[in-house]
């Protein structure tokens, strides 16, 4: 297992080179899902009142089809893909334990 390695497209968190495994631990809030737990209707409506609106609506927007475009790029080399929210990860590690498992040992 590798960490952060650059030679992967989007510098996965872990890297399960042979098996062509890449994990990504995304932040609910930087990575466009903390509105969605919140029970909002959209990622604008988070930051409603924010004077910076427009510039966090463009920052987590720009993050989110980054992570889609590097899901693509890594699918096309083979690599299989893991994205864990962070709460995710604190609600139930176990399961999430359970995804990269499945992942590195090809199981569906």
């Amino acid at each position: 297992m590798r960490l952060h390695p650059r030679d992967v497209p989007g510098r996965p968190d872990f890297v399960f080179q042979r098996e062509r495994v890449a994990v990504f631990l995304d932040g609910d809030f930087w990575h466009g899902h903390q509105w969605r737990l919140r029970g909002l209707s959209s990622l604008s409506q988070q930051f409603r009142g924010s004077a910076n609106r427009a510039y966090w609506v463009r920052k987590i927007t720009r993050n989110v089809e980054r992570d889609a475009r590097t899901n693509r790029q890594l699918r096309q080399l083979g690599w299989r893909i893991v994205r864990v929210w962070e709460s995710d990860l604190k609600t139930d590690p176990v399961r999430c334990l359970r995804r990269v498992k499945r992942a590195i040992v090809g199981a569906p």
